[in-house]
């Protein structure tokens, strides 16, 4: 699973990364034919309309013309913000799939419930078993865990069931966990994003003999807020479906154990009793 995400990753960086710069530098070519303001002669009255100030005015966009593309924020963001896409990518796709996985209908079957309960209740303890593990199903592990050890008592069953479903409980916080270490590192990404453009900034400023262009100074001034707006961006909705996905797991374990003790007190008592007991 770890190779698989890292693979994605790799190919979601490459894809983001060629696009974005390829709109990155077509948002770099300035258009011709800007407005040129021109110092007025001394002396000279100028009306409104041909002041400069109104020059400058109608030089300046307006709200509704300033817009900012997607890909031109994201070749901002330089590699630091494709890594981010990237991990956003892989964070909402392995949501997808836990979401699908932990489903309760699919983890703990009612029809094998009822089933293996039916069989109990007839004293059938073998047919249960069968029945239980032809379940590929957490609630069949659950109960065949239990009805194997069934000869040793009833609260014996029930120790072994608690520690099997103990046992799949960490391999689905182990699997959900990658999306915790994405809400970690996305966040941590956009502070390298942070600093760096901030050194740029600072770079430019050191090496600047005469008056410093504002062009420089904000290109690094705007990779350094790009960049952390777009790791708090993936941070924050990763970890909220981690912690629902968290909590949909410990559900689902409740309901699994609920059930499975349920099933196993459909057993008729001296079919339950441990081995030996009868015979003393």
């Amino acid at each position: 699973m770890m190779h698989r995400s890292l693979v994605a990753i790799f190919l979601c960086f490459l894809v983001v990364s060629f696009y974005g710069q390829a709109r990155a530098q077509e948002a770099e070519t300035a258009p011709e034919g800007a407005p040129v303001v021109q110092e007025a002669p001394s002396g000279t009255n100028l009306t409104d309309e041909e002041s400069p100030a109104s020059d400058i005015a109608e030089a300046v966009p307006t709200e509704e013309e300033v817009g900012v593309d997607f890909a031109e924020v994201l070749g901002y963001g330089g590699l630091v913000g494709y890594a981010i896409v990237a991990l956003s990518i892989v964070g909402i796709a392995l949501a997808g799939i836990f979401f699908f996985e932990l489903r309760q209908g699919a983890l703990v079957p009612g029809n094998l419930a009822q089933e293996t309960e039916d069989s109990l209740r007839k004293g059938d303890s073998k047919t249960a078993l069968d029945q239980s593990r032809a379940s590929q199903t957490f609630l069949g592990h659950l109960l065949s865990s239990g009805l194997e050890t069934l000869g040793d008592g009833r609260p014996e069953a029930r120790n072994v069931m608690a520690d099997a479903s103990e046992s799949w409980m960490n391999g689905v916080v182990r699997r959900i966990e990658y999306l915790n270490l994405i809400a970690t590192v996305a966040p941590m990404l956009g502070l390298l994003g942070t600093v760096t453009g901030m050194v740029k900034t600072f770079a430019a400023l050191s090496q600047a003999t005469g008056p410093v262009d504002p062009v420089k100074l904000s290109a690094g001034i705007f990779q350094a807020l790009v960049t952390t707006m777009m790791g708090l961006t993936v941070a924050i909705p990763i970890l909220l479906l981690y912690t629902v996905l968290r909590n949909r797991a410990d559900h689902v374990q409740a309901m699994g154990i609920a059930t499975g003790e349920k099933v196993l007190a459909a057993l008729p008592d001296d079919l339950a009793s441990p081995r030996g007991s009868s015979d003393s």
